[in-house]
């Protein structure tokens, strides 16, 4: 804390390392923080991460991600080849390049001659307001965009220094191109770094005493680049993100309503970062109370008193505010951002803006240092140890979803996101009772919220109270019309409670919304197929079969279907698929056996019911239709007695009281020359057929059994005893 331009290479270094030390103190409680809310978007479930083609998609696809911060995503990328998915290290880095800003933010201060420097950076350091940007992986956005924003403007004050000189020789132009890189780097990692240009042109203005219209030209190009990119922000916030609605319809005084309160909120929280939380209260902004002027008033009667008496104080406190102003602005409700849905504030909103105020706190410091050296010492320490007992303890909040969320609600009751939030991870604990409190309760708070509504149908539906979800699915849908996955798990519910008939309309507009989501062309066939559709249910399962082409299931049900139809040549076509998809599937080739006899193909038949039978040897029913045509077929290439005599035994060994297998075996028996034998067991399952009372079967085993009695054997087609 003493005129630190003048430090040795010695000093600087241990400066340097005090700030790390300071940083890697204040979040040692990161080692156990994990993902938490969105860092599956970014990280977790980001499926760009996974290979080289992912690397193309987060530079030159705008639709691959939320945001296009490819740079943040880029570290991301290289991250995931080292740790995976293992949150420490993601976590560290985090910290790092936040420490490094510090470092960076303390040479700024000491190269613009800002007394009370290194104190300003070391505030900045273990201030908690900057917890969120950094124990939340998702604002690595933040850390990574305050490290180029600040390596820019070094590099650009080392172009065109703050006094005023001559002109940049070729040398210094060099410094004028990594500048540029620094800043597009910043502009790529996070939007808000868009205000670089003019944060320079302020303080170039406030050092030089006249304002810099040359740095103004040269910086131009950097302030077209930030316009184009965050013109990109704030489409993709409401065309991608969803930053459009109720909640973001206000007027233009309500906005300016809004920012000057956004203003002293920060300032407030820099001073007194007491109750930082993730989502604070939504205020209710209203432009005929006066009251809510004042906040917009003061701001800018503070701002005038400092132009005011600038000859008298200095342009400093003018130059932090404005400086802390324009960094803020696109955070200070003039622009639609997601968050504002939540809160109109938050701590990351301020990570840049804050060094402005913390630089004019730390500034008198210096002053009472020289008057006072112990007095200003004890109170720099005891401010330091205070800010970071308070980080701290403000890092376990970002441990998990269940921390986040709980210390929320407790210090923001009126929170309808934390409780929604919280329902979910009951819900996912496998404590739906739980939830269908904090879904409720988060509908009393905001009875429009669509999320909740639909949250506690789902809810309903797990406790398997399906009366009690349709009228919440009904209003979730009423809320968002174009949700198809409301449509759909309405439509589930109704089938389970037998009501296919107000299903298929649901399920019809999940095609209509989302028409290559496969589970709902499947419940729409199989709802047709029951119905006896079969016309409908052929063309939604073909539709199901063109959307997973590789799925044995779906192709032999299809088949089924389209035989039932009498389509036996597309039937055929789709279970031949089906058992190259699936050759160790019995069941598609005992199917595609039945099928081949249908179309005269009795050979093939015979092969594909001996191939279901090698793979499945307990497929009785498969056996006894094989039995029955290597017992009765026409065909001496295709009947072999013995083949089916082993056969038949085999199901009536499974099946001994069953009046069909009985039937199967004295065929058999007939079939090798046991006619005696044969006739026996025709009389004992006509017995069993008449028990059973079906005399038709009765009757067809009766005139079978004439035959062996006469001493000749059965010849049929496969329909009497192997189609049923």
């Amino acid at each position: 804390m003493q005129h630190l331009a003048n430090l040795s290479p010695r000093g600087a270094r241990t400066s340097v390392a005090v700030l790390l030390l300071l940083t890697a103190l204040a979040y040692v409680p990161v080692v156990n923080c994990g993902f938490i809310w969105d860092d599956d978007d970014y990280v977790t479930q980001n499926t760009t991460l996974r290979d080289t083609h992912g690397l193309y998609r987060i530079w030159f696809d705008r639709s691959a991600l939320w945001q296009y911060y490819p740079l943040v995503h880029t570290t991301f990328w290289i991250e995931y080849r080292i740790w995976e998915l293992n949150p420490l290290g993601y976590h560290l880095v985090n910290v790092l390049l936040h420490g490094l800003n510090a470092v960076l933010w303390w040479l700024l201060l000491k190269r613009l001659r800002v007394p009370g420097a290194w104190l300003a950076a070391a505030i900045f350091a273990v201030h908690p307001v900057h917890v969120e940007s950094v124990a939340w992986i998702t604002e690595r956005k933040n850390v990574l965009s305050g490290f180029f924003y600040l390596l820019g403007a070094l590099a650009y004050l080392r172009f065109s220094p703050p006094r005023r000189g001559r002109a940049p020789t070729l040398k210094r132009w060099r410094w004028y191109l990594l500048a540029s890189v620094f800043c597009i780097a910043a502009l790529l990692s996070k939007t808000v770094a868009c205000t670089l240009p003019a944060a320079l042109v302020l303080v170039l203005w406030w050092r030089r005493g006249a304002f810099p219209w040359r740095d103004m030209l040269l910086l131009g190009p950097w302030l077209v680049a930030g316009i184009c990119l965050g013109l990109i922000t704030v489409e993709m916030e409401k065309s991608t993100v969803g930053a459009q609605g109720i909640f973001w319809d206000h007027s233009f005084a309500d906005r300016c309503l809004i920012a000057g309160r956004v203003i002293w909120f920060y300032v407030g929280k820099l001073l007194w970062p007491a109750e930082l939380i993730f989502f604070y209260r939504r205020w209710h902004i209203d432009d005929t109370l006066w009251w809510q002027y004042v906040f917009p008033g003061m701001f800018l009667l503070t701002l005038a008193a400092c132009l005011f008496f600038r000859k008298r104080i200095g342009g400093g406190p003018s130059t932090a505010v404005l400086f802390f102003a324009g960094t803020l602005f696109p955070a200070l409700g003039f622009f639609d951002v997601y968050p504002m849905v939540f809160s109109y504030v938050a701590d990351h909103f301020q990570y840049m803006a804050s060094m402005g105020v913390i630089a004019l706190i730390a500034a008198p410091f210096a002053y009472l240092l020289r008057r006072h050296a112990r007095i200003s010492i004890a109170i720099a320490c005891l401010v330091l140890s205070l800010l970071t007992i308070r980080t701290w303890r403000q890092v376990p909040v970002y441990e998990s979803l269940l921390t986040l969320w709980t210390h929320t609600v407790e210090h923001n009751p009126q929170s309808w996101a934390a409780c929604n939030n919280l329902g979910s991870l009951m819900n996912d604990a496998g404590k739906p009772h739980e939830a269908k409190k904090w879904f409720r309760r988060a509908l009393v708070i905001l009875p429009q919220h669509n999320k909740a509504h639909y949250n506690l149908a789902h809810t309903h539906t797990l406790l398997d109270e399906y009366e009690n979800a349709i009228p919440f699915y009904k209003l979730a849908i009423k809320r968002r019309p174009w949700s198809a996955k409301a449509y759909f798990d309405l439509g589930v519910v109704l089938s389970r409670l037998d009501r296919a008939g107000e299903a298929v309309s649901h399920f019809e507009k999940v095609t209509e919304l989302k028409p290559d989501y496969l589970d709902t062309w499947v419940r729409l066939g199989r709802i047709y197929q029951q119905q006896g559709r079969n016309g409908l249910a052929v063309d939604r399962y073909t539709r199901a079969v063109e959307l997973s082409p590789d799925d044995a299931s779906l192709r032999q049900t299809l088949a089924l279907i389209q035989a039932r139809s009498g389509d036996m040549r597309g039937a055929y076509e789709h279970l031949v698929i089906a058992s190259e998809l699936a050759p160790q599937r019995a069941d598609i080739w005992a199917n595609l056996g039945v099928l081949l006899l249908a179309v005269g193909r009795d050979a093939q038949a015979v092969d594909a019911m001996r191939h279901a039978v090698e793979l499945e040897p307990q497929r009785i029913t498969t056996k006894r239709k094989l039995a029955w045509i290597l017992a009765t077929h026409g065909n001496d290439a295709i009947r072999n007695g013995p083949d089916a005599v082993s056969l038949a035994r085999d199901v009536v060994n499974a099946q001994s009281d069953s009046a069909l297998a009985l039937d199967v075996l004295a065929a058999a028996e007939a079939a090798v020359g046991r006619y005696e034998q044969a006739a026996s067991t025709a009389k004992k399952a006509a017995g069993y057929a008449e028990a059973a009372g079906d005399q038709q079967l009765a009757d067809q085993i009766t005139q079978r059994m004439k035959h062996y009695q006469a001493g000749k054997p059965y010849r049929s087609s496969f329909s009497e005893n192997a189609s049923d």
